[in-house]
């Protein structure tokens, strides 16, 4: 049996940060397979919006599918660096 595409999201502090609940709930609704999201092009990410990344990765593995950060980009890295999540969404330590 084929694998379920992926729910395909873009990682942005404005739009993740003016609706939160929006992007958890997708996540919630997407009935079967991973979440990717696409951060090829993020900046440097705010405290808040880790904290929804964080909301919508326990989202997703209740389900029992993975959130996958997809390129992240350099300043993305560092950030979760700096907030200690580095590893926690790249599964390395730095």
């Amino acid at each position: 049996m084929a694998r379920p595409e992926p729910l395909t999201l873009e990682l942005s502090d404005a739009d993740w940060f003016a609706n939160p609940e929006r992007v958890v709930e997708m996540i919630a609704r997407h009935s079967e397979g991973d979440v990717a999201v696409n951060a090829e092009n993020s900046g440097p990410i705010l405290a808040q919006t880790a904290q929804i990344l964080l909301a919508a990765k326990k989202t997703a593995e209740a389900r029992g599918a993975t959130l996958k950060l997809e390129k992240p980009s350099g300043q993305l890295c560092e950030s979760l660096r700096f907030l200690g999540l580095h590893s926690t969404f790249l599964g390395t330590a730095e």
